[in-house]
């Protein structure tokens, strides 16, 4: 097995401060294997911004426990003893937001017109849902089992990078939503780019 990565270390930054570390691949896959790994940092207002990208195989033990990537942590700045909060996503998965992106996300909501009835019961069932989970010296946090219930997730799962945010997806789950939205790739991009465009 043929194996390209940084070895776990973040890349060096460029004349722009940006930091950017090519893609890591595996020709085979086990549990807890890369699947895809990548990762970069943005400038924004003079700070670098975690991309959180990339595919990995997990496994949970018998106390829900699970095992971090090292790149999304690296991203991250996670360190034993932090924490991250860990809700409910959307289309099947669970979502895991690090702090800074967890409060950003809670300082829209609270700009939002709690006068309309989506806002709250969005935001009772958002935050209801939201628990905060330490990551302990193996890098690992212990996903709530109510969470767990609700999507169904099972002993493997797939931990992703979805841009601002880590989702985990049950492993048949994710293999159905990749098969079912894959060959549909360059219709949805060109609709989310457009939206993003008229933004």
């Amino acid at each position: 097995m043929t194996v390209l990565t940084t070895g776990g270390r973040l890349p060096s930054r460029g004349k722009n401060g940006s930091r950017f570390a090519p893609e890591c691949c595996l020709d085979g896959m086990s549990k807890g294997d890369i699947l895809e790994c990548r990762w970069g940092f943005v400038e924004k207002s003079g700070c670098a911004v975690a991309v959180l990208t990339g595919r990995f195989l997990r496994s949970l033990d018998a106390k829900f426990r699970l095992a971090l990537p090292k790149p999304h942590r690296d991203a991250l700045g996670c360190q034993p003893g932090n924490t991250v909060f860990v809700t409910l996503g959307l289309d099947g998965c669970l979502a895991v937001y690090g702090a800074d992106a967890f409060h950003g996300f809670a300082a829209r909501v609270r700009h939002a017109s709690p006068t309309q009835a989506d806002v709250r019961a969005f935001t009772r069932l958002f935050f209801s849902l939201s628990e905060e989970c330490e990551i302990d010296r193996q890098g690992r946090i212990r996903l709530p089992a109510a969470l767990l219930d609700e999507v169904g997730v099972e002993s493997e799962v797939v931990v992703i990078g979805a841009m601002d945010h880590l989702e985990i997806w049950g492993k048949r789950r994710w293999e159905q939503y990749w098969q079912r939205n894959r060959a549909e790739y360059e219709r949805v991009a060109e609709a989310a780019l457009r939206s993003g465009d008229s933004v």
